[in-house]
């Protein structure tokens, strides 16, 4: 699950948080351990020889923040359909990761056949949101995008 999470590299059309984005923030992880540990110390963020910049950090702890708050909010919708909550999970995992499988019945054509009209209809948007990126959905939903 966790591999199927990351998906795959940045630029591709894969959903998922990105292998980038993860490398990210277990660096930024580690960093602010090290923090606790010497609150004086300067250890700016590196990704080779290169310093990630404040707002490139904001952005991918963003984006991890909306993908966990996207799961969340997909899991409790499926689970008003009346599934468990580790299949309702299961079944957003696998359309916001475009993972096509999860835990589970999630994956079996027979289990998506069985899902009312409703539910299949917001695994869809799930499946929008993953092809897509989250942050460009979100962005094209915003009323200033389209006024300028």
């Amino acid at each position: 699950m966790i591999f199927m999470a990351i998906g795959a590299m940045a630029g591709s059309t894969s959903g998922g948080l990105k292998v980038i984005r993860v490398l990210l923030l277990v660096r930024h992880g580690v960093q602010e351990v090290f923090r606790m540990v010497h609150p004086q110390a300067v250890t700016p963020l590196k990704l080779g020889n290169r310093v990630i910049p404040e707002r490139l950090r904001t952005a991918f702890l963003g984006f991890f923040f909306v993908y966990a708050a996207t799961l969340t909010v997909g899991t409790l919708l499926m689970a008003l359909h009346g599934m468990p909550l580790g299949t309702a999970f299961g079944a957003v995992f696998a359309c916001l990761n475009i993972t096509g499988a999860s835990l589970g019945p999630v994956g079996d054509p027979a289990f998506y056949a069985a899902l009312p009209a409703s539910a299949k209809l917001i695994l869809s948007l799930f499946m929008l949101l993953g092809r897509l990126e989250l942050f460009t959905v979100l962005v094209l939903l915003t009323p200033a995008f389209w006024r300028s």
